[in-house]
């Protein structure tokens, strides 16, 4: 079953290509993505998306991405899921 699922919708290709992934995962996979314009990709295939609220602090995706937003060689890019990371390191070094 699942090697038929995998041909019908990745086709010759080992991966299933960005613009079909993004119409079968949930919003909540695109909490860290790092780029912006990633995210607008996934939100111009899931309208809804963009107003979506995606974590405990009331936060739609853009809201989040900017809240974590760095300058890095002129481009805006998310750090979440390094600070993310990082808070799971520290977690693991707690008594």
């Amino acid at each position: 079953m699942k090697i038929i699922f995998c041909e019908r919708l990745c086709g010759e290709e080992p991966f299933l290509p960005s613009d079909k992934a993004d119409r079968y995962l949930p919003v909540s996979f695109y909490k860290h993505t790092q780029g912006v314009q990633r995210l607008n990709e996934y939100v111009e295939a899931n309208p809804a998306a963009g107003s979506s609220i995606v974590n405990k602090k009331n936060e739609t995706l853009y809201e989040r991405f900017d809240n974590n937003a760095v300058m890095l060689n002129d481009k805006k890019l998310s750090i979440s899921a390094h600070k993310k990371r990082i808070a799971e390191y520290k977690s693991l070094l707690k008594p």
